[in-house]
């Protein structure tokens, strides 16, 4: 990757990847994770896409928990699962099985919309 995403990525930033066709918003960000949603099926927690991206690793997909204790549209609860992310005691990480290759087609930092080249 040309340019480090995670000093380029913003909250607020909008993303999209090469194997989705939605976009994303970067709703919570630290150095090592991004969390990113898409609520445009509907207002709820239960209609949020979200996608967790890895900056250190290049990857990027869901977490790994079956029941789901996170609201994707609380900021707050974003935070604290970046926060368990990061925590070593934690089980919670990148879902292993639903994993992809972080391959970003661009993203916004807030005004203009920038290239990334993945390559």
């Amino acid at each position: 990757m040309d340019s480090d995403l995670s000093e380029l990525v913003q909250v607020g930033s909008l993303v999209a990847f090469d194997d989705e066709d939605l976009v994303f918003e970067v709703i919570a960000k630290d150095e090592k994770f991004a969390v990113c949603t898409n609520n445009d099926l509907g207002p709820t927690t239960d209609d949020t896409v979200y996608t967790i991206i890895d900056l250190k690793e290049n990857i990027r997909g869901p977490h790994n928990i079956v029941f789901n204790s996170y609201d994707f549209t609380d900021v707050e609860d974003m935070n604290q699962m970046i926060n368990d992310l990061n925590d070593s005691n934690n089980t919670i990480e990148i879902s292993h099985r639903n994993r992809v290759e972080l391959k970003v087609r661009w993203f916004t930092r807030k005004t203009k919309k920038e290239s990334v080249n993945n390559e």
